[in-house]
């Protein structure tokens, strides 16, 4: 126990297991850290003060960079890089909104953030010491933010549909627009892709899916289940599953 978590919407971001590290982002109104606990026995590891930083629903990821793991938290107006092993603090990029909710994404050497709204995307190279802002930052893109749904990456392509339901695709590393698309209905769930195909699931339960392998916007079903959907979907073993306000669905082959 670490004392009461002072938030309006409590502790949302996700637990990220890696290698023998179970290890947690609790930022909020109080004193905010970031800990890495035994996950079999739940002793401290590490755990790391966060003082200038007081909202982020935000989950951590993990990217390598310079053969170096590295610990990635979006928070409060900044993205910060930690050494998972020990919790040392790399790097420093400012520039993001007060309230971070999407988690950073990473793929072709890249890390792709983004907060909102009104604020600004962000691709970022890993590495380097201190505050890189003026030097890692790739590009920046001031349109098309989102406040809850995170981005998706698939191949070179870097999706977001924000809560509004305005869709872009940008090309990466490049930071091109490759097309622009205004989706039905408002979108708090994030995307999943899977067999070349895009999955968009707004707040009225209808998925959106879209031709992941095509060089524009390939539209290829619309798929209702009647009832309201706020939790982004998951896929394994096959199956879509799918949480809505009243049940669970699991979507696949019966066979």
């Amino acid at each position: 126990e670490y004392g009461r978590f002072q938030h309006r919407c409590a502790a949302s971001s996700s637990p990220l297991l890696f290698e023998d590290k179970l290890i947690l982002q609790c930022d909020h109104y109080g004193d905010s850290y970031l800990i890495a606990l035994d996950p079999r026995t739940g002793a401290n590891l590490w755990k790391v003060d966060r003082p200038d930083v007081w909202h982020s629903w935000s989950s951590p990821q993990i990217v390598m960079a310079d053969d170096q793991h590295e610990l990635i938290l979006s928070g409060s107006t900044k993205l910060d890089a930690y050494d998972p092993g020990s919790g040392d603090r790399l790097w420093t990029v400012r520039g993001l909104a007060q309230e971070c909710i999407p988690t950073p994404v990473f793929g072709q050497g890249l890390l792709y953030a983004v907060s909102g709204p009104n604020g600004d995307h962000f691709a970022i190279r890993p590495g380097g010491r201190g505050d890189v802002t003026e030097s890692h930052v790739v590009w920046k893109y001031s349109r098309g933010t989102s406040f809850v749904p995170s981005a998706i990456i698939v191949g070179d392509r870097y999706y977001l549909a924000d809560d509004k339901g305005f869709a872009r695709c940008w090309e990466i590393p490049s930071g091109r627009v490759l097309w622009r698309q205004r989706f039905n209905g408002r979108f708090t769930a994030s995307p999943v892709s899977a067999d070349g195909k895009l999955f968009f699931v707004n707040e009225e339960g209808s998925t959106l899916v879209l031709d992941a392998t095509a060089g524009d916007y390939v539209e290829l079903a619309r798929n209702d289940v009647g009832e309201g959907v706020l939790s982004s979907p998951a896929i394994s073993h096959g199956c879509f599953f799918l949480r809505t306000s009243k049940h669970l669905f699991c979507i696949g082959d019966t066979e």
